[in-house]
Formats: structure tokens, sequence, C-alpha cells
């Protein structure tokens, strides 16, 4: 996703977007395709240019709908 947002929405090279957000044009690449193990800063610096910032985003609806509710979830969690 940030590979695309630079280039279609920012129009930025790697190296040209990786000195505005101040990281190598390597751990920008490494982002990129996913791979190695960024530390949430870093992460939150890449996309902090397209007002963006990561977080936790739950995968089973109902989840969701407890944490919008600010309710608690009745019994087990289960993982399929």
């Amino acid at each position: 996703m940030l590979k695309r947002l630079r280039k279609e929405v920012l129009g930025f090279s790697q190296t040209r977007y990786a000195e505005l957000v101040g990281v190598s044009r390597r751990t920008l690449t490494d982002i990129e395709q996913d791979k190695g193990s960024q530390v949430q800063s870093i992460i939150d610096k890449v996309f902090k240019p397209l007002g963006m910032k990561s977080g936790l985003t739950p995968i089973h609806p109902h989840v969701a709908k407890h944490i919008m509710a600010g309710t608690q979830l009745d019994g087990d969690l289960k993982v399929k």
C-alpha cells in the first residue's frame, strides 16, 4: 500500500520519499515489500506525510461491535 500511495498520490521516487521522511531507502524498500521488522515509530514516520498512522484493527466483526459499543465480550474468544 505504501508504494502505491507514494507513487500514485505523491509521485515521489523511493529516494525522494525516504529523504522526506528521514529513513534510508533500504528501510523504505523493506517496508514496501513487507520485509524485516520495523518499530512502530518508523512505520508511523513513513505514513505521516500521507496523513495516515498504523494501528490495530479487529478482524472479527463481533469484536469490533463490542469495541464500538464499549461493552465486554461474553465467553471465550475463538480463533479459527
